[in-house]
């Protein structure tokens, strides 16, 4: 990488996270990247706790630029978007809330971009963190059929957008996020059309994010119900990216019984032989948000 570090910006989505963004805000001033080529864009989804309290008052001494700013309740997208637009950077980096950074994780991810000049974007491993048995065995769900992602080949479930970083221009050449979406499927729906645009996208194995994972049943429906619904709307607009109904159905069964086996071998956690009950809750959830998005008319709301 050239030794005039590109310029970098943070980009932080955050909402009622009191719990977990003062690691995340201090894991970004240890960070081993050049403070005076990078600016954290902090958008707060009108938070109802004191995560906004935090973040000034551990930025107050912090060596980096900072700009705190409010969505005003118009959703995800439109805060991701209000970064894009405030941001004077070569790259931005995606974290959230409850996300904690290794010092090593913007070097690494920006070295990686700046060598491949046809990657739009550049994904991350995720880690996670919680020790409740939700929180087990939700990582387990999401790390263990990633340890094997290279074999298994890229596909846009793999990259989420915590971690993620994206040049500038690939987000503005190809429109920016699509502000019809207020709720989850904002970064699919972007990493589609980046990639339709021309560019490529993958994971970096050189790096990590650390990821508080929900740690109870209730906050993990919300969550599966919330990324049900969005899902329902980038399903539609992006067809053939998505296999049908039936086809979801049978990949889940067998996906769960792997899953379950594979977790309780690998890790010898007994929790796993509940890995069944867990991941047909976040299927009931993911299907329950479909339904409501149906019944509200979402999709035909946003696309016409």
């Amino acid at each position: 990488m050239k030794k005039d570090f590109p310029s970098v910006a943070i980009g932080l989505c955050v909402r009622n996270s009191e719990k977990t963004i003062r690691q995340t805000i201090r894991s970004v001033a240890k960070l081993d990247y050049p403070m005076d080529r990078l600016i954290l864009i902090v958008v707060d989804g009108n938070s109802r706790d004191n995560t906004v309290d935090i973040i000034r008052s551990e930025i107050e001494e912090s060596n980096f630029k900072t700009k705190i700013m409010s969505d005003d309740g118009r959703g995800l997208s439109f805060a991701r978007q209000l970064i894009v637009d405030n941001c004077d950077a070569l790259y931005v980096a995606w974290i959230d809330g409850d996300n904690v950074l290794p010092c090593n994780f913007l070097k690494t991810q920006v070295d990686y971009l700046h060598r491949n000049p046809k990657l739009g974007v550049c994904g991350v491993r995720i880690v996670p963190l919680g020790k409740s048995l939700v929180s087990r065995l939700q990582g387990y769900q999401w790390t263990i059929p990633a340890s094997d992602w290279k074999k298994a080949g890229y596909s846009m479930g793999k990259i989420g957008m915590q971690g993620t970083i994206c040049r500038v221009d690939a987000i503005r050449t190809v429109g920016g996020f699509d502000l019809s979406i207020d709720g989850a499927g904002e970064d699919v729906d972007l990493f589609i059309r980046i990639k339709v645009a021309g560019w490529e996208i993958t994971l970096n194995p050189d790096t990590c994010i650390y990821h508080y994972m929900r740690d109870t049943w209730r906050g993990l429906w919300k969550e599966s119900v919330w990324w049900g619904y969005g899902t329902s709307y980038v399903s539609d607009k992006h067809k053939s990216f998505f296999p049908s109904m039936k086809k979801r159905a049978g990949f889940a069964v067998l996906d769960c019984f792997k899953l379950t086996f594979k977790s309780l071998i690998l890790t010898k956690d007994l929790g796993c032989i509940l890995m069944p009950l867990h991941y047909g809750l976040r299927r009931m959830g993911f299907l329950m948000g479909h339904w409501y998005a149906r019944r509200d008319k979402y999709s035909v709301k946003r696309q016409t």
